[in-house]
């Protein structure tokens, strides 16, 4: 994976991106586009493919887009899902 081409890129284990999402859309100074990909909530398991993270985890992400969305600093966002996730 290639690294952004900014000064600023910062990446977070998964267990630390709901703590610090928010925080992170408010600490810049310019407007974001944000991509939604919603593989990165699921995973493969024994042929079949599940959640992997719980309903509260979502839903304290979904609020930190939906306020950064809401007050303008997310300008464009963008909402995706792979083919072969979507059943």
């Amino acid at each position: 994976m290639d690294t952004p081409n900014f000064s600023n890129y910062q990446e977070f284990a998964i267990n630390k991106l709901a703590n610090n999402l928010e925080y992170c859309l408010s600490e810049s100074s310019g407007k974001w586009i944000f991509n939604l990909d919603l593989d990165f909530f699921f995973c493969d398991y024994n042929d079949d493919r599940i959640i992997m993270l719980s309903d509260d985890y979502i839903e304290v992400m979904f609020e930190a887009i939906r306020k950064k969305y809401k007050d303008k600093t997310i300008k464009v966002l963008t909402v995706c899902l792979s083919p072969e996730w979507s059943g």
